[in-house]
């Protein structure tokens, strides 16, 4: 068994799939065919932990709260993670060219995670502004996990943050005073979020970026007609006759 389908690790990620549902453990278990003991067993990944039919219930629950995610991912870290649903944009909703490119985007991601260990590889969509303007809400980026004394390698670098919660995000690493903490911080100025700036953080991992992948954004100053130049109104207005 690798490490990433450990009973610990497929627990982590029942977890991170709750927290991201918003969901207490009373609250996920408020559901016919989930048991708050196995659930508990589930993430702190005892008794064997999380089954195949467990994580289709899991996956059915946190559907029923607003989040979308596979049973491959629940049970070996590859393959659709947890997003909430709105984050998501039905195919039909997209033009053809954006549909195509985000899939030639996915595809090209699958490439490179052909590449890295798999069981420590680590990819993000971008969520929010806090590393504009290098990173971009809708890019997507990915690299390999460094854990425990490896993080201290990727000080002053920027990457993705997997925090005790389950919860990722792109920041800029920074040392805390305190032994195995770190801090957070978002490079846009601008960035109002509440975790802009993130103290004394216990960290799970931390990947450096090594690949980056920006959709193509159309711009609408581009599909507006061309104005005639003000010179070019000068001039014309010149050669009129008096």
């Amino acid at each position: 068994m690798s490490e990433n389908t450990s009973t610990v690790e497929r627990g982590k990620r029942v977890k991170r799939c709750r927290n991201i549902a918003n969901l207490s453990r009373e609250e996920m278990c408020d559901e016919r065919g989930l048991n708050l003991n196995t659930l508990k067993g589930w993430e702190l990944g005892k008794h064997g932990g999380l089954s195949e039919k467990g994580a289709k219930k899991i996956v059915a629950r946190i559907a029923r709260a607003g989040v979308k995610c596979s049973v491959s991912w629940l049970l070996t870290g590859f393959g659709e993670p947890p997003m909430l649903l709105h984050d998501l944009v039905m195919p039909e909703e997209k033009p053809n060219i954006a549909h195509a490119e985000e899939t030639q985007i996915k595809n090209e991601l699958a490439y490179f995670l052909g590449s890295l260990d798999k069981d420590h590889a680590s990819t993000l969509k971008i969520m929010d502004e806090g590393m504009l303007p290098f990173y971009t809400p809708g890019d997507y980026v990915a690299g390999t996990k460094r854990y425990d004394e490896e993080i201290m390698t990727c000080l002053g670098l920027i990457g993705i943050a997997e925090l005790s919660n389950g919860r990722c995000l792109l920041r800029k690493l920074r040392k805390n005073p305190t032994e195995n903490r770190y801090n957070l911080i978002a490079i846009n100025d601008d960035y109002q979020g509440h975790d802009a700036l993130l103290v004394d953080i216990a960290l799970i991992s931390f990947t450096p970026i090594l690949w980056h992948r920006q959709p193509r954004r159309i711009s609408i100053r581009s599909m507006m007609p061309a104005m005639p130049k003000i010179e070019e109104k000068h001039r014309e207005k010149e050669a009129l006759p008096a």
